[in-house]
């Protein structure tokens, strides 16, 4: 037999789970002409559960249950991938977010060096 604080558990982790996804950090991207931007942001999850399994003083069979949930979102706009081309920019509207910016705009770059270096080495070994 489930406990009264197991399902409240449940529901409450099931309707967490539905709130997010992975939409929710990495936003549906909006394509405009030939560029797409994809929004990003940061999220904050705040969740509390308790609940209380009281005997009764009374001769009932069944126990006195008291229980309750609850939760916060904060969901902030950090930047914006913005892909045009070949092109990937990240344009930031946080200034925490300026690593990362950095980091993004690396990347292509060192893809590229990765790639140089592998189709040299394959040209070495021939």
């Amino acid at each position: 037999m489930d406990h009264p604080i197991s399902d409240l558990l449940n529901v409450s982790m099931k309707c967490i789970n539905e709130m997010i996804d992975a939409n929710t950090i990495i936003g549906t991207p909006i394509t405009y002409n030939k560029t797409t931007i994809i929004p990003v942001s940061r999220v904050h999850l705040g969740f509390l559960s308790g609940g209380s399994d009281i005997k009764p003083n009374t001769n009932k069979a069944e126990p006195l249950f008291g229980g309750g949930t609850g939760g916060g979102l904060s969901l902030t706009p950090i930047a914006f991938l913005v892909v045009q081309d070949d092109n990937i920019n990240l344009i930031s509207i946080d200034s925490e977010s300026r690593i990362a910016d950095k980091l993004i705009d690396l990347v292509p770059k060192a893809l590229e060096k990765v790639k140089t270096l592998v189709n040299n080495n394959i040209e070495n070994n021939s």
